[in-house]
């Protein structure tokens, strides 16, 4: 077993929450809103482009930025690549999120060969491995997983569903003492369940710079995005080292933790019967 957010393989209890098995990292964490932190920094001029729209209207222009359906993103799959800093070569996931039913798929490959799989639904969360067959997700484990509902193209998308709050934060800087520090919009999204998100949004262009959790304890966990690329029903044919559509990295303040490659992409796409069941135990890579 590798993943529980993909690119994280063992377990630590960090500022109430598991991620990541990073050395002290419960240690390191800054204390959120020190100048440390790299959390965000408003700003009090304003940027031209977006800056001056409001919740909705920000929403709308990151959404068209990512190329997503007019009528709306209910289903996305992706294949994801997963390099951790200086923790071994990369691996693959296989990602299905069901943003109109809350479900959640990720299916771990060693190679060729399965390694885990996380499924998590309304009523309930499993984890699968071939070695130890099936056992619950633990609450906190799973909460971390459904990241994946919120963060990037899948939030952007489950932020214009029923019941959802949009807030304009205004202009702000993140990951201020990091290598390249990003400044832009935020919106900021609360759904029914009590999660809230935050977007950093291009102020020209309204694409997706960075996102994350506007949990004051993990507000120093911020992913971000390289070139994300519009696509609707895109793959990639495979090759030895196929082009990424996009890459996103998580920081941990201004340390990396690792880095993904978003190898294929499909929104809306038509699943089988049994996406949303877990595998045999001798399920190959897709």
């Amino acid at each position: 077993m590798k993943t529980f957010l993909p690119g994280v393989p063992a377990l630590t209890l960090v500022a109430g929450l598991w991620l990541g098995s990073v050395p002290t990292l419960a240690a390191e964490l800054p204390k959120p809103g020190s100048a440390a932190a790299g959390s965000a920094v408003a700003g009090a001029a304003s940027l031209p482009g977006t800056a001056r729209l409001s919740a909705p209207a920000l929403l709308e222009h990151a959404r068209q930025a990512a190329g997503l359906p007019t009528a709306g993103l209910t289903l996305l799959h992706e294949r994801v690549q997963t390099s951790e800093e200086g923790r071994g070569p990369a691996y693959l996931s296989d990602i299905w999120t069901d943003l109109a039913g809350q479900r959640l798929k990720i299916t771990d490959y060693t190679g060729d060969v399965l390694d885990s799989v996380h499924l998590l639904t309304p009523v309930g969360n499993c984890l699968y491995t071939p070695q130890h067959g099936t056992v619950p997700v633990p609450p906190q484990r799973a909460e971390v997983l459904r990241w994946n509902l919120r963060s990037g193209v899948a939030g952007l998308g489950a932020a214009s569903q029923p019941g959802t709050r949009l807030s304009a934060a205004g202009v702000q800087t993140w990951l201020a003492d990091g290598p390249q520090p990003l400044r832009g919009n935020v919106l900021e999204v609360s759904w029914p369940d009590g999660a809230t998100w935050q977007y950093l949004l291009d102020p020209q262009t309204g694409q997706l710079l960075a996102d994350r959790s506007a949990n004051e304890d993990l507000d120093m966990l911020t992913f971000t995005y390289s070139h994300p690329r519009a696509a609707t029903g895109v793959k990639v044919p495979g090759a030895a080292a196929p082009q990424a559509l996009e890459e996103r990295t998580l920081w941990l303040g201004s340390e990396v933790l690792y880095r993904e490659q978003v190898l294929t992409r499909e929104l809306n796409p038509v699943s089988v019967p049994h996406t949303f069941e877990l595998p045999s135990s001798q399920e190959k890579r897709p």
